[in-house]
């Protein structure tokens, strides 16, 4: 959407913090995953792949049982 300067997801939807702070209450979490955005590429990387790993290997468990 040209005319408003902004995409149709972002007006269906919002922002992806505004998502992150309706979805995560901690104060301490929501703190850590803006500290995330700031780190360098690599780390930042690194960073997401082991909670890749949390949620894969949650997934896998619970597909287990």
């Amino acid at each position: 959407m040209s005319a408003l300067d902004t995409s149709v997801d972002y007006l269906l939807y919002g922002s992806t913090t505004d998502k992150a702070n309706a979805a995560l209450y901690d104060a301490e979490v929501i703190q850590y995953f803006k500290e995330i955005e700031t780190l360098p590429g690599e780390d930042k990387t690194a960073l997401l792949r082991i909670i890749a790993f949390i949620r894969d290997t949650k997934t896998k468990q619970t597909y287990t049982r």
